[in-house]
């Protein structure tokens, strides 16, 4: 209990690091779960564009991906 007080009276801005680590965890599945629900319509509704919507979300999950590793070094 002691090691948690003295973490957090050395450095108060940790709860709002914590916090932030969380919610972009968070974000994180939403982009996974977006890229298999395209995954599953492109193989559910057969469109031109399908190609190009799947390599949009697997960006934007490899985006998600890239901003969690570099806020861990940042923050």
């Amino acid at each position: 209990m002691d090691f948690i007080i003295n973490l957090f009276s050395q450095n108060p801005l940790f709860i709002v690091k914590i916090f932030v680590l969380l919610l972009e965890i968070i974000y994180i599945s939403f982009a996974f779960v977006l890229y298999r629900q395209e995954r599953l319509m492109a193989t559910t509704v057969e469109v031109p564009v399908a190609s190009f919507f799947q390599v949009l979300s697997l960006a934007h999950f490899i985006g998600a991906l890239f901003l969690f590793v570099i806020s861990i070094f940042i923050l």
